[in-house]
């Protein structure tokens, strides 16, 4: 394995430390310029070289093509923000697996290959074809930021690439519909996809369901041990305040028939249903085997008595009677009873957990700062945290 990270070093010196690399037939080589995309890779490294099988370039000045004979015997590609390729055309013969790309003006993207891993993350509104309809054996694509990605793109993807297994789409703001049938698919993840308003899932096979964003409909056909994770942003100013609610108490029911079920919010507010709309509906998420409801915020998290009714009526299971005008007029000392973080009546019961630990390492959802807290509700017995 060869590294070479160099910004000031000049250009036949790091051509000379490359060649000898090839001349030794290094298998795995890591080319970092950072940001400066001035260095010009020699062609020795992109073409006929027989012994390298894994090349990652960043900050490197590429020519607009890909030589094709690169890909003869390489497994990996990483190409992070290399200036001047605008065509990634991969067709057999070729041993690569994997392929990572990070671009801002690329154009298009044609893979004919019996490759595994496709990750994408293309900045802009430059890339006008993403055509990996021949990946047959494709397992993993992660697309980011690409405008290319809409509902008929992600329709031709899903017909044709029948062997994926793990579907990552953050950020891709013309999708609008998302309509995901597959049996193979095992993990699926749709992460800040603002102008989605449906998601469509007949995955009988999916075990990882992860969402972030705004209130959407949901229909699924999943497994019934399939787990599901739904990260709420923040509400956004409605004029129509009643039509949003019963839209996340829609949400709400379309996930009582997963398994295991996370919510996340940055604001209780987003939990809380009108009193009106309790009395008029069952509770929506009933037959949860595990409901974990995570409130991440900056302040100190008040339970008051709109929360805690609206917790209830989320996952009240049937068989758990409470008196919801029991403290109507004491609703401080009602929170406090409810409060030493547990509630039982007969053989099931309602669990509130609360972990006051700070964040200190935000996850992938882009949450920064703010206090972790976990509300458990579960059916019957005493869960653990």
């Amino acid at each position: 394995m060869v590294l070479i990270s160099g910004y000031d070093l000049p250009s036949d010196r790091i051509n000379q430390w490359i060649q000898q690399a090839i001349n030794s037939n290094v298998q795995i080589l890591t080319l970092n310029f950072g940001d400066c995309n001035k260095y010009i890779v020699p062609q020795c490294v992109l073409i006929g070289n027989t012994s390298l099988k894994k090349l990652s370039l960043t900050g490197i000045k590429l020519s607009d093509h890909l030589p094709q004979n690169l890909f003869t015997n390489l497994e990996e590609l990483n190409l992070f923000w290399c200036y001047g390729l605008k065509v990634i055309d991969i067709s057999d013969p070729t041993k690569l697996k994997k392929l990572v790309v990070m671009a801002r003006n690329l154009e298009c993207v044609h893979i004919e290959a019996l490759i595994l891993i496709i990750e994408l993350l293309l900045g802009g509104e430059t890339i006008k074809t993403v055509d990996i309809r021949h990946c047959k054996n494709l397992r993993r694509i992660t697309i980011y930021r690409a405008a290319i990605v809409k509902t008929c793109w992600l329709d031709e993807v899903m017909s044709y690439c029948t062997s994926l297994e793990t579907l990552n789409l953050n950020a891709c703001q013309s999708l609008d519909v998302a309509k995901i049938s597959s049996t193979s698919l095992k993990s699926l993840k749709i992460l800040y996809c603002y102008s989605l308003d449906a998601i469509e899932l007949n995955c009988p096979n999916l075990s990882e369901f992860i969402y972030c964003g705004d209130i959407v409909d949901l229909l699924s056909n999943v497994s019934a041990s399939a787990s599901v994770s739904i990260h709420l942003s923040s509400r956004p100013y409605v004029r129509d305040l009643q039509s949003w609610n019963l839209k996340q108490v829609r949400l709400f029911s379309k996930l009582n028939a997963w398994c295991k079920v996370e919510v996340k919010t940055c604001r209780e507010k987003n939990l809380i249903i009108p009193r009106e709309l309790r009395e008029s509906i069952d509770s929506p998420m009933s037959s949860v085997k595990k409901l974990e409801i995570i409130i991440i915020i900056d302040e100190k998290l008040e339970f008051n008595k709109e929360l805690i009714d609206s917790l209830f009526s989320i996952s009240l299971h049937p068989e758990f009677s409470k008196d919801e005008t029991s403290y109507e007029d004491e609703s401080s000392a009602a929170v406090d009873q409810l409060d030493p973080f547990s509630k039982t009546t007969g053989q099931n019961c309602v669990c509130v957990n609360v972990d006051d630990s700070a964040l200190e390492n935000p996850g992938a959802e882009g949450i920064n700062g703010g206090i972790l807290r976990h509300i458990y509700w579960q059916g019957a017995g005493i869960m653990s945290m």
